[in-house]
């Protein structure tokens, strides 16, 4: 099973990514599931508590934890998950690299 996260803190992107998401397994066989979050902390809750995920879709700009300090606490617990960046600020494309992305999709 593929486990994905996606957490924008915009409802209305989120969404957007989401349906990105589904459209592209629709005519997958792979089993996954997709969790979205609205809020870093309530993604980072979930992780702390164990869950595991394969790969995460993060915005960068978020107000409780940005996507790279989530992705530096997340790459301690969980290695092995991909990090995606999605985001509307392509001023972080170098500092993101730091956290070393699997990608940076501009919105």
């Amino acid at each position: 099973m593929i486990n994905i996260a996606i957490c924008d803190d915009t409802e209305k992107e989120g969404k957007i990514v989401y349906e990105w998401v589904c459209k592209y397994f629709a005519n997958k066989e792979e089993i996954h599931k997709i969790w979205l979050f609205n809020s870093s902390k309530a993604l980072w809750y979930e992780i702390e508590d164990g869950k595991q995920f394969d790969i995460l879709l993060l915005d960068i700009e978020m107000p409780e934890i940005d996507g790279i300090d989530l992705t530096y606490a997340i790459k301690e617990k969980i290695p092995e998950t991909l990090v995606i960046f999605i985001t509307s600020y392509e001023k972080y494309v170098y500092e993101s690299f730091k956290v070393q992305p699997y990608r940076f999709i501009p919105k």
